[in-house]
């Protein structure tokens, strides 16, 4: 099973680490022009993306849709990689 992404072909499977990085380089692009280099801590970021979500539907679809599950899924390969089961266990449930 495929399907073509801003020119890539996402397939589930063996190009796992080429799709998580199409998906956090389109994330980033749709960011780019809010967010600083640095953020202080998830529960700002999360509450920083519920106001751009309350501006109007379409901002809400995307960071409803897109942004906030390639979050997610960002910092549960971040808690697999340094092995900090606190942190796994609290993204698992989100």
């Amino acid at each position: 099973m495929s399907s073509a992404f801003a020119g890539l072909e996402m397939v589930i499977g063996k190009k796992f680490p080429m799709n998580v990085r199409a998906l956090r380089q389109v994330t980033l692009e749709l960011l780019r022009g809010y967010i600083d280099d640095e953020i202080p801590s998830y529960t700002e970021f999360n509450t920083f993306l519920d106001t751009i979500s309350n501006r109007n539907i379409l901002a809400e679809h995307w960071v409803n849709n897109l942004i906030k599950p390639v979050i997610v899924m960002m910092l549960y390969i971040r808690a697999e990689r340094i092995s900090e089961f606190s942190l796994h266990f609290m993204f698992v449930r989100k």
